[in-house]
């Protein structure tokens, strides 16, 4: 091999060799990766992303299927009639459900389902379809709600508790 080569290979692995150590040093903080989490009551009133309220009103567990889906989604989902949903009913203006999640016991997380959620002129109604029954009464589990802010610069979390 050349010398020039040596030389060369040398300073292009000196040169990756000091930029991981300086992005290594550089992510040490790993606390700008942490959310800022608030936990909100049944009932009160969160701001979110661009100072929209977001306020939960009612929250229902059943496994009827006429009271979550219309006809048309009931035929489509029918072989789930087994499942259990939890119906959660919310005030906000805030426009999307992309960045929403329901904690089940702090082990299971569900999305916002795309079947039987609505979007009203001042509210929405999220859906979650449950993949296990929960076992017992609906107050003896932990449910909470996150809502994300993915787009802010803080990146707030703002969980609400969704039983007592």
């Amino acid at each position: 091999m050349l010398k020039q080569t040596k030389y060369c290979l040398m300073l292009i692995l000196a040169v990756m060799i000091v930029t991981i150590i300086g992005a290594s040093v550089k992510n040490l903080n790993t606390n700008q990766y942490c959310y800022q989490e608030k936990n909100i009551k049944l009932g009160q009133t969160a701001l979110l992303y661009r100072k929209h309220p977001f306020r939960i009103t009612h929250v229902e567990m059943t496994t009827d299927l006429t009271k979550v889906f219309n006809q048309q989604e009931q035929r489509i989902l029918k072989d789930d009639q087994t499942k259990q949903f939890i119906v959660v009913k919310a005030v906000s203006s805030y426009r999307s459900s992309e960045h929403i999640t329901l904690n089940v016991d702090n082990n299971n997380i569900y999305e916002v389902s795309p079947f039987g959620t609505r979007r009203y002129a001042s509210s929405y109604r999220y859906v979650f379809c449950l993949s296990k029954k929960l076992s017992g009464a609906f107050n003896s589990h932990s449910l909470r709600l996150s809502v994300d802010n993915p787009d802010l610069p803080g990146r707030t979390r703002h969980t609400f508790l969704l039983t007592k």
